[in-house]
């Protein structure tokens, strides 16, 4: 009996510390930081201690929905062979993952490509403050092509290319990943808002210089035959790839009634590698 009623109360003690711990710790994000942040309005021209610098964002949601994926979760954790790996990341928001990039992998060659002006100049603002001047950083999008694009920019995750008419938008410089691709790449970080299968479309005949590919996938229902496109071209180049989901659309998905707000139907992370 003594021992039954021992393990209840080292349960009830993990549980407790559960819920009063903090997984940011370690981040140099406080408790009361902590508190502070989740009671923050939506405003723009934040900034928190972050490791060893500062990192400045517009949205509390955001911020802590990325910290938690890259730096909690460790979704991008990955051993890359080499001195010198090459890694591009396509929809660097505000710098996150290649802050990550560059803890893990110190001598890596990191180029991002964000074409929100406001993301990127939290992105620069933040690589600065954690020290990382040898990042390579582009305003621009990657798409199928060099062009202008109309672009949707919100300063947020939501910002994206936009290929109707419509109003309140910005014109963005956009390149053509393709082009850029000359050489083996380590890992291609994808997150471009709805536009990985045009891209991925244009560069499938370049697959088989990269060793690592992560796409977060963004369709609809409608646009499953691209989904399974994309699987088939991995596939097709020799990844295994394994899929977790990025954004629960659904929570209900037989009672479709609700999407949590999404404007897609399906959100997912795709990691593809070589065994």
């Amino acid at each position: 009996m003594a021992s039954i009623i021992t393990n209840i109360i080292n349960g009830i003690g993990k549980s407790v510390g559960r819920l009063a711990g903090n997984p940011y710790k370690n981040l140099n994000i406080s408790w009361f930081d902590l508190r502070l942040l989740k009671n923050k309005p939506r405003s723009a021209g934040y900034e928190q201690k972050f490791l060893k610098g500062v990192i400045k964002f517009n949205s509390v949601p955001e911020l802590l929905y990325g910290i938690d994926e890259i730096f909690v979760d460790h979704i991008y954790n990955l051993d890359l062979d080499g001195r010198q790996p090459v890694i591009f990341d396509c929809g660097g928001h505000i710098g996150l993952s290649a802050i990550y990039f560059k803890r893990k992998h110190p001598n890596a060659l990191v180029t991002v490509f964000e074409p929100d002006r406001g993301n990127f100049e939290l992105l620069k603002d933040n690589l600065a403050s954690q020290g990382y001047s040898d990042v390579i950083l582009r305003n621009e999008a990657v798409w199928k092509e060099n062009t202008t694009l109309t672009f949707s920019s919100e300063a947020s995750m939501s910002s994206k290319i936009v290929l109707g008419n419509e109003t309140g938008n910005v014109d963005v410089k956009a390149v053509r990943l393709k082009d850029e691709i000359t050489a083996e790449i380590d890992l291609l970080k994808m997150d471009i808002e709805g536009a990985e299968y045009e891209v991925l479309k244009d560069i499938k005949d370049k697959l088989h210089l990269l060793k690592n590919v992560f796409i977060e996938y963004h369709g609809l229902f409608s646009q499953q035959d691209e989904l399974m496109q994309i699987l088939q071209w991995v596939t097709d180049t020799g990844f295994t790839f394994y899929i977790k989901e990025a954004h629960n659309v659904y929570p209900q998905p037989f009672n479709r009634k609700n999407n949590d707000k999404s404007s897609y139907d399906v959100q997912l992370n795709i990691f593809c590698f070589r065994n």
